[in-house]
């Protein structure tokens, strides 16, 4: 059994094209408020990422 494990990353376009959820998210709240729209998107963005690089498979 080998001591070496590589995990596998998503391309860089996924990270690119779930950077939509940005403007989407700040269309939605930005006649509520533009600023906590900007900070859910940012927030939820990242959270994205997260769990892209978290489910990645480990070989």
């Amino acid at each position: 059994m080998s001591k070496y494990r590589e995990r596998l990353w998503p391309a860089p376009w996924i990270f690119l094209g779930s950077a939509l959820i940005l403007p989407a998210v700040i269309l939605v709240f930005a006649p509520i408020n533009f600023i906590v729209g900007v900070i859910l998107a940012v927030a939820l963005y990242l959270g994205c990422c997260a769990v892209l690089v978290w489910a990645s498979p480990r070989h």
